[in-house]
């Protein structure tokens, strides 16, 4: 059977729809990444970022049980139903992989600074609101000075010594 009959052979089982549903499936969640971004900054949204990470797992866990949930109410042996089911399912993970993993902030330079911060080993710097307000009032060579010491810090506690007594 050649490729030109099996083409033929798809198409008269009727699959063409499934196939069209599919592509458009794809592209309409590749369009709606921008939006999903919006959505991320919402304040209702970074509510929820702000919450404890525990707190955004049961959030996430809850939408991900709706995401089950909606998986097997809706039919997608049809084309339709398989297009708003692929659209619908993918929001949830969408949206929980952004507030799990997503960036702790909208505003770039304060994303560079956490980033510069989680490079120096600070992880209670995510946790401690406190830390952060008092991170973000000081200026540019106090945040030098302050990451140089973490580092200097993480570099004798990783290698058991003073890391400047052998340079």
């Amino acid at each position: 059977m050649g490729l030109t009959e099996s083409i033929r052979d798809f198409v008269r089982r009727n699959q063409l729809p499934f196939i069209f549903a599919s592509l458009a499936e794809d592209y309409i969640k590749r369009f709606a990444e921008n939006n999903y971004d919006r959505l991320a900054k919402t304040r209702l949204f970074m509510k929820l970022k702000k919450r404890s990470h525990q707190e955004k797992l049961v959030i996430e866990l809850g939408m991900y049980s709706f995401n089950a949930y909606l998986k097997r109410r809706i039919n997608t042996n049809t084309p339709l139903g398989m297009l708003i089911g692929g659209i619908v399912t993918d929001f949830f993970f969408d949206m929980g992989k952004r507030l799990i993993n997503g960036k702790d902030s909208s505003d770039p330079d304060e994303q560079e600074v956490i980033e510069l911060v989680r490079a120096a080993g600070e992880e209670e710097f995510y946790y401690k609101p406190e830390s952060k307000a008092h991170f973000f009032g000081l200026e540019t060579e106090e945040v030098n000075k302050w990451l140089e010491e973490r580092l200097e810090r993480k570099r004798r506690k990783r290698y058991g010594q003073d890391s400047k007594t052998n340079t």
